[in-house]
């Protein structure tokens, strides 16, 4: 994202030297309040946070990749106690072994998801003010670099893995459903799917925006 500090370091320069008023002045988060952080602030401090969303973004495939595989052995344990005759005793001793093996994938989970969470609102500010920048301006007055900047928005990832989040807060509810020893770590998985969804939203709306600068 150092594209984005750039062309926004040309624009204010650009303005500065002309003596013309620019959308930019507009869209001067600091303005009113000196202590407030300028435009570029937040540019810098959104450089470092998205670096910090790759990885975390990383981290949380990681957790679900883990999770999948985990459930697929457990998946084949209860295959061999789902038969006609079969206790129930035995079922409840695999959805024991099910609620131990979910702890740690649901913990790496957790975690990735509260840190992504953390960055995504420090990057938000940034990213937000950029986009509002960018529409507010004409298109003859954008920086060198500005459309890849855009290009780089239109580009980052806005989900995570091959997986159906909907089909898994279904399981989790399912889990959660069938035995006590579930109900914890399904609503642990549950719960960070559910902030996945909302900033996954989020950096599909950015994308969706940048598609739309690039095209107009």
């Amino acid at each position: 994202m150092s594209l984005l500090a750039d062309a926004l370091r040309e624009a204010s320069t650009t303005s500065g030297t002309t003596g013309r008023t620019t959308a930019t002045d507009g869209a001067d988060p600091g303005r009113g309040d000196d202590n407030a952080p300028g435009l570029l602030d937040l540019v810098a401090e959104a450089e470092v946070q998205m670096e910090g969303i790759t990885k975390d973004m990383a981290d949380v495939d990681a957790a679900v990749a883990d999770l999948a595989a985990m459930m697929e052995l457990v998946a084949e344990d209860m295959a061999r106690v789902t038969h006609p005759g079969a206790r129930m005793s035995a079922k409840l001793t695999v959805m024991h072994q099910l609620a131990k093996a979910l702890d740690g994938p649901a913990g790496e989970l957790e975690s990735a998801t509260e840190r992504l969470a953390e960055r995504m609102n420090v990057a938000a500010s940034a990213l937000n003010a950029f986009m509002e920048w960018a529409e507010a301006t004409p298109r003859g007055q954008w920086p060198d670099g500005l459309t890849d900047v855009l290009r780089q928005l239109v580009e980052a990832p806005s989900e995570t893995g091959p997986v159906d989040f909907q089909e898994a807060m279904s399981l989790m509810h399912t889990f959660g459903a069938s035995s006590r020893l579930l109900r914890a770590p399904a609503r642990r998985i549950g719960a960070s799917f559910q902030t996945l969804f909302g900033y996954l939203a989020v950096m599909e709306e950015w994308r969706t925006t940048a598609v739309r600068l690039r095209q107009g």
